[in-house]
């Protein structure tokens, strides 16, 4: 029982970008302040935004020791004046 707590506890989410998954979701940045992660933490991928856009993710809900850790903001910068995950 240890090891599955252990083991879930320890599942990071993965950085995609939010423009890749949908061209409407493409937002102009100018600097890395206006890049952030956005999503649910239930889900095993975190989205790379401009700050501003309304993005919309499943609503569902899991216990805290079942939720994917995210990686830290700098994760997420502006590149080529897109939002996107640092390689």
């Amino acid at each position: 029982m240890v090891l599955l707590l252990t083991l879930l506890a320890c599942r990071d989410a993965t950085v995609v970008s939010a423009c890749d998954e949908d061209p409407a979701n493409c937002v102009t940045c100018i600097d890395d302040g206006q890049c952030v992660l956005m999503g649910n933490p239930c889900l095993s991928t975190v989205y790379c935004a401009e700050q501003d856009l309304q993005l919309s993710t499943i609503d569902i809900g899991c216990t805290s020791n079942a939720e994917y850790t995210w990686p830290p903001p700098s994760s997420c910068t502006c590149q080529a004046n897109r939002c996107a995950p640092t390689p």
